[in-house]
């Protein structure tokens, strides 16, 4: 069995097909990146201080924060050393490392802001990612954590119809993340994640999107076929599960550390 690295550094370094550019261009992913970009931005007011201290953590290449500050000191860590090598070449500042999550060389209390996008369901172990970011934070800093929610409505309605939907991902786009287990290995349930952040005052809890089991096949054929449906279909849909995040696809949390 290949290492978390080598699993990263594979999907990484893999030039990607005809309709995985597709997907990525009309579907899901530029809507819901839109989406979560509208909700960072506001939480980043006040954060872009020189002597505030952010860290990126599964920063991959887009690094959202660096993107988004202009004079905070932005920490960038990634397990594979891909997207750290792309951001130092990219980038004019920031500092970037490879490192696994769960295990970071900080000292307690280093962060002001923890940004962990996307990063929660690639973990063996998630539960140990949150005790590491909240160890990391300083007290009234600020953690916010966007992941996909194990108990979204497409899996309650149907989770035979997932591993077929998996199974489907895999012929038709050749991207390991949409259906290798173990790429996805931690996905949480909202409840699961609130109840680690028990400690922590919760500002924000905002499901983002439901699909049902008819939905989501839809939302990979339409990309392929009719692009600028696919873009509308996908707003309409990501639009919903703001208030409703138990069943919503996609969970953005925002938790304060007690002062």
């Amino acid at each position: 069995m290949k290492t978390k690295k080598e699993l990263y550094d594979a999907l990484h370094n893999r030039n990607a097909g005809v309709r995985e550019r597709k997907m990525i261009k009309y579907g899901w992913d530029s809507v819901f990146n839109e989406l979560r970009k509208i909700l960072l931005l506001e939480d980043l007011n006040g954060f872009d201080q020189k002597e505030i201290k952010i860290l990126d953590v599964g920063c991959a290449k887009y690094c959202y924060t660096l993107r988004f500050t202009k004079f905070a000191e932005v920490i960038c860590v990634d397990i594979s050393i891909r997207p750290i090598t792309f951001l130092k070449e990219k980038m004019d500042r920031g500092t970037f490392i490879v490192g696994d999550a769960t295990c970071l060389p900080f000292k307690n209390e280093t962060f002001d802001l923890i940004f962990a996008g996307e990063i929660l369901e690639h973990l063996e172990k998630p539960i140990n990612g949150i005790k590491e970011w909240k160890r990391l934070l300083k007290r009234g800093g600020k953690l916010v954590i966007t992941t996909p929610n194990r108990e979204r409505l497409g899996i309650r309605q149907s989770r035979m119809f997932e591993k077929s939907l998996k199974k489907l991902m895999s012929i038709y786009v050749k991207n390991p993340i949409y259906y290798e287990g173990e790429i996805h290995c931690g996905e949480m349930s909202s409840k699961e994640i609130i109840n680690e952040l028990s400690d922590m005052k919760i500002v924000k809890n905002i499901g983002i999107g439901i699909y049902g089991i008819f939905t989501s096949a839809l939302g990979i054929f339409l990309p392929q076929f009719f692009p600028s449906l696919s873009k509308k279909f996908h707003e309409f849909f990501l639009g919903l599960g703001t208030n409703h995040p138990n069943i919503a696809s996609q969970l953005y949390i925002l938790c304060e550390k007690a002062k």
